[in-house]
């Protein structure tokens, strides 16, 4: 195995310890489901149509958001965290899969992000996640190579 492999599998490993696995994100989507309901009750705003309307999506895609049962949209899950987190939530207690140690509210606000912060940790996750892409695709090429010889 070459330097590169072991990196990728090691970084794998991180992943599945820190957060999703094999991309299951329900856990996620549940917090956030929950988070919303919770908001709801102090604030109409917070209603599944109203949200909808904030993220550009239809109620259906919404639903199926909410449920566990959408693997893709991950800018609106992003969205999410992020006007969650503006409201106070931790968004590692949000993504983090074992979270029972994390507070879920920052007591000092200290975790409520504002705009730009927002964007350089979104631009970071992307680049993040590109980058991951790419190298399971040059692990994935070069197992191919070393089929053919």
């Amino acid at each position: 195995m070459d330097d590169i492999t072991k990196k990728i599998n090691d970084l794998k490993n991180q992943l599945e310890d820190y957060a999703f696995q094999d991309g299951d994100v329900n856990y996620i989507t549940s917090r956030l489901r929950d988070i919303r309901k919770e908001l709801n009750e102090k604030d109409k705003v917070f209603a599944s149509k109203n949200i909808c309307q904030v993220l550009g999506i239809s109620q259906q895609a919404f639903i199926r958001l909410e449920g566990g049962k959408v693997a893709s949209d991950y800018k609106s899950i992003i969205k999410l965290i992020n006007i969650y987190s503006m409201k106070g939530y931790n968004p590692l207690w949000i993504l983090k899969k074992e979270n029972f140690f994390i507070d879920k509210m920052d007591a000092d606000n200290n975790l409520i992000l504002n705009k730009s912060s927002v964007e350089i940790a979104t631009n970071n996750l992307l680049t993040e996640m590109k980058r991951v892409n790419e190298l399971q695709q040059d692990a994935l090429e070069e197992f191919k190579n070393s089929i053919k010889s």
